[in-house]
């Protein structure tokens, strides 16, 4: 009896960390191969481990419960060094959603010791709060694309989480990661027009679809884009969004006959200009 017990208890503790996960699929991979001459190779195997479950399992933000979000974390391990009784870890990374949000991480540090569990706390601990930081990042972008400017709450986290590492003992690279967040943030004009797209994108699969509605959300997609033209120019942020989508987007606009917007964005967008380019009409 005792022990159909406990069955059932780790099954509603399976599936409770199943149905509150905010992250349904997560990556993590760990590269050692710049370490040398280094012994403790152990550790970056349990380093992937602890931070692939606690990516899964973690419920971060409640108000994204019904979404399902992807996260892929590559990290290549700098050096590990004794710092008295601890071994700190220096690390570089990349972190994205695999489809429109990729963030470079520089310069982050953190004690760590082997079978080290990562825990989600108001206590600032270095490890975490780098896992914190890029996850409430890819949770804002993508409450984003569902309310216009719906991920603030959370891109104030991530600023909030930069704040504390700028003053923590390992301090290093959080100067920048505070900027970033907050530059996304203040970029409104990207953000609604990453709105605007997935509601085109929303409208451009129903099988009903009006193109007067589709064209509706790509205008306003199109003005703010031109406002970070005009207010903010080259950002990373909007370029890495737009090389993700500019097939959709050039085929979305051409439907719709949507040439000057498209041709303004062969200006804006030249990673990209071919794409939109065979979108428009032949001379």
């Amino acid at each position: 009896m005792k022990t159909a017990y406990k069955f059932l208890l780790l099954l509603a503790v399976f599936f409770g960390r199943m149905l509150f996960a905010q992250f349904t699929q997560v990556e993590v991979s760990v590269d050692e191969t710049r370490m040398r001459g280094e012994s403790e190779h152990y550790l970056t195997d349990s380093l992937e481990e602890q931070m692939q479950s606690y990516l899964l399992n973690t419920h971060f933000a409640p108000d994204a419960e019904d979404i399902e979000m992807v996260i892929n974390v590559r990290v290549v391990v700098e050096s590990i060094t004794d710092q008295g009784n601890a071994k700190v870890m220096k690390i570089q990374a990349v972190i994205t959603n695999d489809l429109d949000q990729q963030f470079y991480a520089k310069g982050v540090d953190f004690p760590y010791s082997a079978g080290q569990s990562i825990n989600f706390d108001t206590v600032y601990d270095p490890l975490a709060a780098f896992l914190d930081y890029y996850a409430f990042l890819i949770i804002a972008g993508e409450l984003d694309t569902y309310y216009i400017l719906g991920g603030t709450p959370y891109f104030s986290r991530a600023i909030q989480i930069a704040d504390e590492g700028q003053t923590s003992t390992y301090s290093r690279g959080w100067q920048a990661r505070w900027k970033l967040a907050r530059d996304i943030n203040e970029n409104v004009y990207t953000r609604e027009a990453r709105y605007h797209f997935y509601a085109a994108l929303d409208i451009l699969f129903q099988p009903k679809a009006k193109k007067s509605d589709l064209k509706k959300h790509l205008v306003i997609f199109h003005d703010k884009l031109m406002d970070v033209v005009s207010q903010i120019g080259n950002d990373r942020y909007t370029t890495v969004f737009l090389t993700a989508h500019a097939e959709e987007v050039g085929r979305m606009m051409q439907m719709t006959e949507m040439y000057p917007e498209l041709k303004d964005l062969m200006d804006f967008d030249l990673e990209n200009k071919e794409i939109y380019q065979k979108y428009l009409p032949e001379d």
